[in-house]
């Protein structure tokens, strides 16, 4: 009756030690997954300012006129948002085209550690009445993006 004893301790000690083994391999995994991605995001958002000055650049060489160019607000958006997937930057920016003050939005896409930088968004509005001066919109890179940030998913996220 001993022996039986024993060895019913020990297998339960080796199924709980078993769990608690694989469990503790799934939380170490969905870690890692998290750390890999918030190395990417990091990234991303650490190049903030190079992105700020190629949006500055883009303007001056896009619009005829355009001068006094302040971001208002920028951000990297990375992950999944409303059942789509985002992963660019998104900068909100007032200037002055020929004088007139505006206000504009600019969505801009970037791989992950490369140094281009594909504006797919642009616009630029007169605040005293929202009339478009300039519009520039590529909706193929919806996909492109989406594509991209599973890519990402499956390389970072293992």
């Amino acid at each position: 009756m001993k022996k039986i004893f024993i060895i019913s301790i020990m297998i339960v000690a080796c199924c709980v030690f078993s769990s608690c083994t694989v469990e503790d391999t799934n939380t170490a995994t969905i870690q890692t997954t998290a750390n890999s991605l918030d190395g990417v995001q990091k990234w991303y958002q650490e190049e903030t300012p190079t992105a700020t000055q190629s949006l500055v650049d883009y303007a001056q060489s896009s619009v005829n006129g355009i001068s006094d160019i302040k971001i208002t607000e920028n951000k990297f958006r990375f992950g999944e948002d409303s059942g789509w997937y985002e992963c660019h930057y998104t900068f909100y920016f007032s200037c002055k085209v020929n004088g007139v003050k505006c206000g504009g939005e600019a969505r801009a896409f970037r791989k992950y550690k490369d140094d281009t930088i594909n504006w797919f968004h642009f616009e630029i509005y007169r605040d005293s009445d929202w009339g478009i001066i300039t519009e520039q919109y590529d909706e193929s890179y919806d996909t492109i993006i989406e594509e991209y940030y599973k890519e990402l998913e499956q390389e970072y996220a293992q």
